[in-house]
């Protein structure tokens, strides 16, 4: 087989870094997005629950474990990178 030479180096192997600032801009700018869409699940549960039949303070209870088990899913996640920068690797 025949070598053939790059100019740009190899081809695999390297993300480029005009890809790794269009995907940071993605995420900001959906972030939001995000957000709004997670109000609404929040939002769906809620109602579903009160037309079930349930007392309103089930509801709120409801709403609090959603958002109890998102923040500590977040925090879990960032303690994970966290704890990954601690890390000295020889």
């Amino acid at each position: 087989m025949a070598h053939v030479a790059s100019t740009w180096g190899p081809a695999m192997g390297r993300f480029p870094s005009w890809a790794k600032f269009s995907v940071v801009a993605a995420v900001g700018l959906l972030s939001p997005v995000f957000a709004f869409l997670m109000a609404i699940a929040v939002e769906i549960s809620i109602g579903a629950v009160k037309d079930a039949g349930a007392l309103p303070l089930l509801a709120l209870a409801v709403a609090v474990a959603i958002g109890c088990s998102l923040i500590r899913k977040v925090l879990r996640a960032s303690a994970g990178q966290r704890s990954d920068r601690n890390v000295i690797r020889l």
